[in-house]
């Protein structure tokens, strides 16, 4: 064979470059054990946690029962866990903790990100089947742009199953899209589906999406699809039922409780509930106007002759670019941004005109899909877009960013083969501003991870922090197990929320016989503040206080029992 017979994948070269750049981000850009979100770090200490003594075993040990047998004093937020005869789980979903178990034994934290970054580049591989399913040819543009343009890149180097949800509810999609599906196929479609409703549970809301299109194609289809559809749903129920002890599932009766109530986000967003959601609500009336110009651009793409059809809808693409532009700033200070088209402004491109049939219905679907989790967030909870806490980009809508990028990229395609005919000066400017737009969702997305290289709690305070010799750590911090897993992983973390937590605890420590601990806070505990709660029996002397790199205080306090007899042990 000679190198001129050689022929290059392009699709496969595209999935090199996103192999590429997300290895780079996991494994040399961001420092080892990076937990910016809560969510990763008790992930951390939930794949610490899995055992297979008798079984799955996903019960948490907990270094502080000893002194604290009541379990008053875990270190995490009410929603976080659920305790059942006697035993603590976390109630967050578990299968990535599980699937990363071997990997994090045998490669320590280099190992967290693997399973998540496989399946991040699974996504951009599926996105690229699916495109050329619904006729967006060459496929690798859709591979990149889902890759590397979209929050799969933000989402996929860190140790969370919102990527591994995304690849299994788009392996569903791209076997409903397939130009030949039979019943076998279909009830596999079905599987994956459910897989990924058991992974995320706001993948749920695909079902009624594409169980509506595999019905279309078939009453035999949609019925297999549906009932396989049930199957890991009903094994995951079985498992959450016989760990918790109650028929809700602890991800909707613990984690997020969703319901219908008088402070549901709607009543107060009102008309501005749609732009809130589509982008950040940080926008304000801002979000209003660029709504209205992604409708204008919707719109004008079906009857409007050239050149005023892509004037117009270049002006909407060059608003879109200036709002993310102007509104970069609050993003940039929190950490954190919401939204599709904030994050991801190319998307818009989707919506350029009419589609060939496939096309169409996957457009259709991506639509439904991100509608129907806006409205469940929106009209089930207080928070709205704003529930999912820390994030980039609508990660509780992730699967909507690689289902909109193939109908956008060929929108793009389209664009440019307008723009490659002579005199077409308003397509070319429509195409460079599409192309503008794609790549500052790249390098939005870039700025996005670089935000979570200095979490809250970095590698200098994490090694501060676990350098301490003295047998127990209190806090007042909800996060700080899960900001700094390593501590909770390795000595006894004990939360104290309130006055009357210290004071417990302290006569808890006493009956212990813990003679040290230290008081890790951002307000120092004062010697005498902390005297004051102690048991009369007890004498409390505060040793040092330091500062910790984050700002964060370290006090070290010494635990004298003044009593002459101890008890027996």
């Amino acid at each position: 064979m000679t190198f001129s017979r050689l022929r290059l994948n392009p699709t496969a070269a595209a999935l090199g470059v996103v192999l590429g750049v997300y290895s780079w981000l996991a494994f040399f850009y961001l420092p080892a054990g990076v937990y910016w979100t809560p969510d990763v770090g008790l992930k951390r200490i939930q794949a610490a946690n899995v055992r297979w003594d008798a079984g799955l075993d996903l019960s948490l040990d907990y270094p502080g029962r000893a002194l604290d047998p009541a379990l008053r004093f875990l270190p995490f937020r009410e929603n976080f866990y659920y305790i059942h005869q006697g035993r603590v789980r976390f109630s967050q979903p578990p299968v990535i903790a599980v699937l990363s178990r071997p990997l994090l034994a045998w490669f320590g934290p280099r190992g967290e990100p693997v399973m998540a970054l496989i399946a991040g580049l699974v996504c951009a591989w599926l996105t690229a089947r699916l495109a050329r399913s619904v006729g967006a040819e060459p496929a690798w543009p859709a591979a990149l742009l889902a890759g590397l343009a979209t929050p799969l890149m933000v989402y996929s180097p860190f140790l969370w199953e919102h990527t591994l949800g995304a690849a299994l509810a788009l392996g569903a999609v791209v076997i409903v899209f397939e130009a030949r599906v039979e019943w076998p196929r279909a009830a596999l479609a079905g599987l994956l589906l459910g897989l990924a409703g058991a992974v995320r549970k706001e993948l749920l809301l695909l079902a009624p999406v594409l169980l509506m299109v595999m019905g279309r194609r078939g009453r035999r289809l949609g019925a297999a699809c549906a009932g396989a559809f049930g199957l890991p749903l009903l094994a995951w129920w079985a498992y959450a039922f016989a760990a918790s002890g109650h028929p809700v599932p602890p991800e909707f009766r613990i984690s997020t409780t969703p319901g219908l109530t008088s402070l549901a986000y709607f009543w107060h967003a009102g008309l501005g509930l749609p732009a809130d959601f589509v982008f950040d609500p940080r926008y304000g009336g801002l979000g209003d106007a660029l709504l209205l110009a992604v409708v204008a651009y919707a719109l004008v793409g079906w009857k409007m002759p050239a050149p005023w059809r892509d004037l117009i809808q270049a002006a909407a693409l060059a608003a879109l670019l200036a709002g993310a532009w102007l509104n970069r700033a609050e993003p940039l200070a929190s950490g954190a941004l919401f939204g599709l088209l904030s994050a991801s402004p190319f998307l818009a491109l989707a919506w350029a005109g009419p589609l060939a049939p496939p096309a169409r219905t996957l457009r259709s679907a991506a639509g439904a899909y991100y509608a129907l989790t806006a409205l469940a967030l929106g009209v089930m909870t207080p928070a709205g877009p704003y529930l999912s806490g820390l994030e980039w980009g609508a990660r509780y809508s992730l699967l909507a960013f690689p289902l909109a990028a193939p109908p956008a990229w060929l929108a793009l395609r389209q664009v440019w083969e307008r723009a490659r005919t002579p005199g077409q000066w308003a397509a070319r400017i429509h195409f460079a501003l599409a192309v503008g737009l794609s790549l500052w969702s790249g390098v939005w997305m870039l700025t996005g991870v670089s935000r979570m290289r200095q979490p809250t709690v970095d590698a200098g305070t994490r090694a501060a922090l676990l350098a301490l010799a003295e047998p127990a750590v209190v806090t007042n911090l909800w996060w700080l197990s899960a900001a700094a897993p390593d501590l909770y992983l390795t000595r006894p973390l004990f939360l104290v929320d309130s006055d009357e937590d210290l004071r417990a605890w302290l006569a808890a420590a006493r009956d212990a016989r813990i003679t040290g601990f230290v008081f890790v806070s951002y307000a120092p505990l004062s010697e005498g503040v902390a005297a004051g709660l102690a048991p009369p029996d007890v004498r409390l002397e505060i040793e040092e206080t330091r500062l910790l790199p984050n700002g964060m205080t370290a006090g070290r306090f010494t635990l004298t029992d003044s009593r002459q007899d101890w008890p027996a042990p």
